[in-house]
């Protein structure tokens, strides 16, 4: 995914299921510790939410990031030339 990586850290779920994570941010206020983690999930896990718009979200689907077009790119300039060996006959 885009965003940063974090710190690795060790998530517990509710119902007692522990996961990694990734730690982006954390604050302290009256009510003690809030972190900000992100976690990967199962998609039997996960819901959307009616009426939230996920177009924006960025998603890859076998390993390549999804998104309008194609991304081209102009193919290396070779650090060298390949000429015919000495004597041989011309190309055709």
């Amino acid at each position: 995914m885009n965003e940063s990586l974090g710190l690795r850290v060790t998530v517990m779920l509710p119902g007692g299921r522990i996961t990694e994570g990734r730690l982006h941010g954390r604050r302290r206020d009256a009510d003690g510790w809030w972190y900000d983690v992100s976690v990967e999930l199962p998609v039997d896990t996960v819901r959307p939410i009616a009426g939230e718009d996920n177009d924006g979200v960025p998603t890859v689907r076998g390993g390549s990031p999804t998104g309008p077009g194609w991304v081209l790119q102009a193919p290396p300039t070779p650090a060298y030339s390949i000429r015919p060996a000495a004597g041989s006959p011309p190309e055709a």
